[in-house]
């Protein structure tokens, strides 16, 4: 009785040492350190005074502009017209000076 006894305080002890290393292998290994993420700077614009004259200057040149080119267009079509115009008007005259029907 007494041999076995002492297999059991034997088998008892390496299962308490297992059981000790399997939870420090547990709980030991597994630790994490969290590290928050550092917030951005916040930047503030600052809000710079607009010149409305200077802007209102700004949109009016680019609108006389826009204008301007869109004229140019226009009287470039017009042109271009009136000579097809022209030419027209110069055949009409010819027919018209012809001399008479056959007959």
């Amino acid at each position: 009785m007494k041999k076995i006894i002492k297999k059991l305080k034997i088998v008892f002890i390496l299962v308490l040492v297992v059981a000790a290393a399997v939870y420090a292998l547990i709980n030991f290994g597994t630790t994490e350190t969290y590290t928050a993420p550092e917030a951005a700077p916040v930047v503030e614009e600052v809000a710079q005074p607009v010149d409305s004259v200077l802007e209102a200057q700004k949109q009016l040149d680019e609108a006389k502009f826009l204008l301007d080119t869109e004229e140019a267009k226009i009287l470039s079509e017009i042109a271009a017209k009136e000579s097809r115009l022209e030419e027209i008007r110069k055949v009409r005259l010819s027919f018209s000076q012809a001399p008479g029907q056959l007959q």
